[in-house]
This record gives structure tokens, C-alpha cells and sequence, in this order.
């Protein structure tokens, strides 16, 4: 977070780690994990120019974010409860398939009149 009147950021930061298809439950914990170790040696973010004004050191707290989806073994979902770690379950909706599929459409007519 970022403290609008000193433009220095504040508080935590929040990691989200995004479950993969045929990922483990270890090789989850394992990418977590792998982040602590890293962000332990201190680190500082690199800020895009329109926003070098931003002090971008560390943060005091870290906390990680996992999203699953509906498709994700229930072993590990069970697993993040059991070891008190959050995550959300993200439902893929069709209606996004369905403008995927007519944006395929509109480049397809576009490539057979060019």
C-alpha cells in the first residue's frame, strides 16, 4: 500500500500465487517458500517512471494470496486450510469464452479480406 501524502509505501505487501495445472500441493508451498527466502535478503521494487517518486524499499510484512480454481484437487485445497494459508477459488465464467470466441472471429473475417 501507498501513503498518498508522503508517496512512501506502507504497511504489507501481498503475494499472489496462482495454482497451476497438475502443480503439487508441495510445489505450491515450495514457490512461497522460495519467495520468503529471497524477499529475506532485502529487496527493493523497481518503479516505472511515472511513479519514481515512490519510495520502493521492502515492507515490514509479507503475506501470500492463493488462488485454485474449480479444477484444483480438493487435496489441496484441503491442505492450504490445514496449514492456515488464504486462498480464493476462481471460477472461470463462459461468457469469457464466448468473446474469446467471437474476437477469433472478428480476425479471422479480418485476415481473409486482407
Amino acid at each position: 500500500m501507498c501513503d498518498p501524502e508522503w508517496k512512501i509505501k506502507t504497511g504489507t505487501e501481498i503475494f499472489v500465487f496462482i495454482h497451476r495445472r497438475n502443480e503439487d500441493f508441495s510445489d505450491l508451498l515450495g514457490r512461497w517458500r522460495h519467495t520468503q527466502v529471497w524477499l529475506d535478503r532485502g529487496y527493493e521494487w523497481l518503479m516505472p517512471p511515472r511513479y519514481k517518486h515512490i519510495f520502493g524499499e521492502g515492507s515490514e510484512q509479507i503475506f501470500p494470496l492463493f488462488v485454485v480454481f474449480a479444477e484444483t484437487p480438493e487435496r489441496i485445497k484441503r491442505g492450504l486450510e490445514g496449514a492456515y494459508l488464504p486462498f480464493v477459488v476462481q471460477t472461470l465464467r463462459p461468457a469469457i469464452e464466448e468473446e474469446t470466441t467471437e474476437y477469433l472471429g472478428v480476425a479471422q473475417l479480418r485476415d481473409d479480406k486482407g
